[in-house]
């Protein structure tokens, strides 16, 4: 049964009673604890007792509030003491996170990374905590700057200190430019798409033009340059975001287009990995008629669980026991361990 309200209240005063505390004396500091809670969440320290609560085990949750409140105005040497003093309870990571945002905020940097315990959660913190590493790690913050840069969607106001930053050094260039307009493009986020495309010279002008002609007729693809923009920086980029969105959206004719332009283009291995593994794995789930033999040729460069899961069922499916073995068997040892997958072995 479950324990109401005065039940579990007559519980902790039993309990209290057993182990010698004041039950009265508990009872008061409790209300008074609760009081001051919700004090603190509205920032009325005035209406705090702090006789009353002194000791009690939830007083921290106060100081973090009235600490919490006063940032970024506090020295860094003060939130790290309130973190070590908390360390066994949330509070410590609450209250490093926050000192994060807030000092990030401010540009209070070498603050940040006094109280800063490695790479924090969060894109926006992330993004203040390598902007404050930047003159102490370069190549570090730069790299994880550009991996923060290199998302299809917009990212938070905090990163825009980080971005600017590595706009201005050359790290984020023209080309960086143009794969996040190509991610965003990818993803149907076109406000972000055509504000980044706007920051590109007009050498960039018939990728962009391309873009604009796909847009309009996913099929016209296989018309388009196989060289796009400044020494053909755009056109990896374009091929895969291009081939993305026609693959999701009508994969027979996305398999078609594939075979026409895949000897054309001049791709690195890695660049046309990422096609085929996305053409490949809508090919299965599809059951796309005269894809399979394709898919078999292209799977074992592939190094993708998803689509060697996918083959095997499929054979299991067409009781083909020796192509079932044959893909289990071509799996990474992690995959190929599980019981679904020993079970045919």
């Amino acid at each position: 049964m479950p324990a109401t309200p005065l039940r579990s209240t007559l519980r902790t005063l039993c309990a209290a009673a057993i182990i010698g505390l004041p039950t009265g004396s508990w009872a008061a500091t409790d209300d008074a604890m609760r009081d001051a809670l919700n004090a603190a969440r509205q920032q009325q320290w005035q209406h705090i007792d702090e006789r009353a609560i002194e000791g009690h085990i939830l007083s921290g949750y106060v100081t973090y509030h009235r600490l919490r409140n006063q940032l970024p105005n506090v020295a860094a040497s003060q939130v790290l003491q309130f973190i070590e003093q908390h360390a066994d309870s949330p509070l410590s990571e609450w209250m490093r996170g926050q000192a994060i945002a807030k000092y990030g905020h401010a540009g209070r940097y070498g603050d940040l990374l006094t109280v800063a315990d490695g790479e924090p959660a969060g894109t926006a913190r992330q993004c203040y905590y390598y902007m404050a590493l930047i003159d102490r790690a370069p190549e570090e913050s730069r790299r994880a700057g550009l991996a923060l840069w290199r998302v299809g969607s917009s990212q938070p106001d905090a990163c825009d200190p980080l971005f600017n930053r590595l706009r201005a050094d050359g790290t984020i260039d023209a080309t960086a430019i143009w794969e996040r307009k190509m991610l965003a493009w990818q993803a149907g986020e076109s406000r972000l798409s055509n504000y980044l495309g706007g920051l590109l010279s007009s050498e960039w002008q018939t990728a962009l033009d391309t873009v604009d002609a796909v847009s309009n007729n996913t099929r016209a693809i296989t018309s388009a340059p196989t060289c796009l923009g400044p020494e053909c920086r755009a056109t990896a980029a374009f091929y895969q975001a291009a081939m993305q969105r026609l693959t999701r959206d009508d994969t027979p004719t996305a398999f078609a287009a594939w075979q026409q332009l895949s000897p054309r283009l001049n791709l690195t291995s890695l660049e046309r990995q990422v096609i085929d593994e996305e053409l490949a794995f809508y090919a299965l789930v599809r059951n796309v008629p005269g894809t399979l033999g394709w898919v078999d040729s292209v799977l074992p460069s592939l190094e993708s669980e998803r689509v060697l899961e996918l083959r095997v069922r499929r054979a299991l499916a067409d009781r083909q026991w020796t192509e079932v073995m044959h893909w289990i068997a071509e799996m990474p040892s992690s995959q190929q361990e599980s019981s679904r997958w020993q079970y045919w072995l």
